[in-house]
């Protein structure tokens, strides 16, 4: 027996992949690039030669990634969908894959001289709260 497909598939199903990768960080959380490429190779290419990475300092977030797949990410970063955070490099070896190049652990000011890896992860935008969420209003 089948079981239902979740809604970032039937986003991905249908092409819609923006949203499906959306959708897919907000139902699993804390999700690595790795798990990321890999939940989606059934219906795009998620492997090329795309980077993204902290230039100020010097890091790479991660690497061989298609032109879509970066895209994608990184329309949804600058749209506040997502978020990147740091995690434990545990969570590649995990998933499966990690980079052979020394691991960022505190930059230094201006940055490494040679670059490192900084593992993170994707998640879901920090809800926005009011005032009146966390203080609710006195009873009348």
């Amino acid at each position: 027996m089948d079981r239902p497909l979740e809604r970032w598939e039937i986003l991905a199903k249908d092409g819609q992949y923006h949203d499906a990768v959306v959708e897919h960080i907000k139902h699993f959380d804390y999700v690595s690039f790795v798990g990321l490429q890999s939940a989606f190779k059934p219906y795009f290419e998620t492997d090329g030669d795309r980077i993204i990475e902290d230039i100020e300092f010097n890091r790479l977030i991660w690497t061989d990634m298609s032109n879509l797949l970066e895209g994608i990410v990184m329309a949804a970063i600058n749209s506040g969908q997502i978020r990147v955070v740091p995690c434990d490099v545990m969570v590649y070896y995990i998933d499966g894959g990690v980079l052979d190049m020394p691991i960022a652990k505190r930059p230094p000011k201006g940055g490494y001289k040679k670059q490192r890896w900084a593992p993170a992860v994707l998640r879901p935008a920090k809800p926005k709260i009011s005032r009146n969420d966390v203080v609710p209003e006195a009873p009348d």
